[in-house]
């Protein structure tokens, strides 16, 4: 979906068509879901196309709902990532993330966490999706509760975004921004600053795949750590949501936009 300026897009909107949805629905009909839906009809089957149209179209009522308008507000909408390609590739998504900027507060994301059940042959469940606002702190507070998980034993606890302990190409330590970060892999984080110059934050060996580290965050989430990912266990639905090692970057990017320096050639 492209940048979106107090619009709201005219796609279909997807809902399960099981018994079990159609009661949750009426209640959601409150805030005139059913109403689209009835307007609309069930969809035979649903599309990857579609099921993105209809993810796209929750989270813009979510902020109508959710934000208070009295004053005009004007902001973007961006999708961060959509890696469904065909629908058996659907059931593997757990999280849809979008840059949100209202032009009056630094950028957050927008995390759609999707729980199983989420998507069937029908359509999309919204029941199954809940939505969390990730901004700078929220994500900070996140990213060290992780990084004091996965870091070896030589590593310092970290309690500060703006001073990561890294090493440099000989072994040095060093301190970097974590919005600084590059790629992150099952063994390692990669910092690049200004100069293209690399750091790694290298993570601690766990001695086997099937090996979790895991710690209370807030009253949303635990963080879970393995092979390198970031897992947040959702305390409301009792739902483990995996943040692919990727993504991690990309919404680290997508928060601390506003503090990352604009390089001109």
């Amino acid at each position: 979906m492209k940048n979106i300026i107090i619009t709201i897009l005219s796609v279909s909107m997807i809902v399960n068509s099981n018994a079990y949805a159609q009661n949750k629905n009426a209640a959601a009909g409150i805030a005139g879901a059913v109403v689209g839906a009835a307007a609309i009809g069930l969809l035979a089957a649903a599309s990857v196309e579609s099921v993105k149209e209809g993810m796209e179209r929750n989270i813009v009522e979510w902020i109508y709902t959710k934000y208070d308008m009295s004053t005009p507000m004007e902001f973007e909408l961006k999708l961060i990532k959509w890696e469904a390609t065909k629908k058996e590739d659907l059931s593997n998504v757990s999280v849809v993330g979008y840059k949100f900027y209202d032009f009056n507060n630094p950028p957050m994301v927008l995390l759609n966490a999707c729980s199983p059940g989420w998507i069937n042959d029908y359509g999309i469940n919204f029941d199954f999706v809940k939505v969390y606002e990730i901004d700078q702190k929220y994500w900070g507070g996140i990213m060290l509760t992780y990084l004091n998980l996965t870091r070896s034993e030589k590593t310092p606890k970290i309690t500060d975004v703006e001073k990561i302990p890294v090493l440099d190409k000989k072994g040095n330590q060093t301190t970097i921004p974590l919005y600084f970060v590059k790629t992150v892999s099952n063994t390692q984080m990669i910092f690049a600053n200004e100069q293209g110059e690399e750091f790694k934050f290298p993570f601690k060996s766990l001695g086997s795949g099937d090996t979790h580290i895991g710690s209370n965050y807030d009253s949303e989430f635990k963080i879970d750590y393995n092979e390198g990912n970031l897992n947040l266990f959702l305390r409301s639905t009792k739902d483990l949501v995996r943040i692919k090692r990727d993504f991690i970057v990309d919404i680290t990017k997508n928060v601390f936009e506003n503090k990352i320096p604009v390089t001109v050639h």
